[in-house]
């Protein structure tokens, strides 16, 4: 198993960027898709805990302060009559910081829906480096015994 396996995806707005993005202007669409990754987790990442924090407060009344020991511990902490009441507060609060991760979903897969479709294929239709002194394929990479 690879041990960048799980990252191949951070990798892959920057390939559409410079497939799509004008040569000239691709540093600047790779910058700004860089930048924006951790930029948009930080800012949901905050909105969801200002959800979490202000839904449960308002969902669960009393009961809201039973959460400080941690929801793992609440059948220590509550009566089983309050049970059924917490659990439906919670739930609620978990599933609208779920909503939030939807619509952020969602506006992804329309984003990415409208992104021009472009082949990243060397080769007719794709991306191609310039021909330089080694040719198409890049520098002069020495054979077997240092010999080209």
């Amino acid at each position: 198993m690879r041990a960048s396996n799980h990252t191949w995806y951070m990798q892959q707005a920057s390939l559409a960027a410079q497939a799509v993005v004008p040569r000239p202007d691709a540093p600047n669409g790779i910058s700004l898709i860089f930048f924006a990754q951790p930029l948009g987790g930080s800012v949901f990442l905050s909105m969801d805990q200002a959800i979490y924090s202000n839904k449960l407060s308002a969902n669960l009344d009393d009961l809201a302060n039973v959460t400080a020991s941690g929801v793992t511990s609440i059948l220590n902490h509550l009566s089983p009559q309050d049970l059924p009441r917490f659990l439906t507060g919670y739930n609620r609060v978990v599933m609208d910081v779920f909503r939030v991760a939807l619509a952020t979903s969602c506006a992804c897969v329309v984003a990415s829906i409208l992104t021009e479709w472009k082949s990243v294929k060397s080769g007719k239709g794709g991306m191609e480096r310039p021909a330089g002194p080694a040719g198409p394929a890049g520098p002069d990479i020495p054979g077997p015994g240092g010999q080209e």
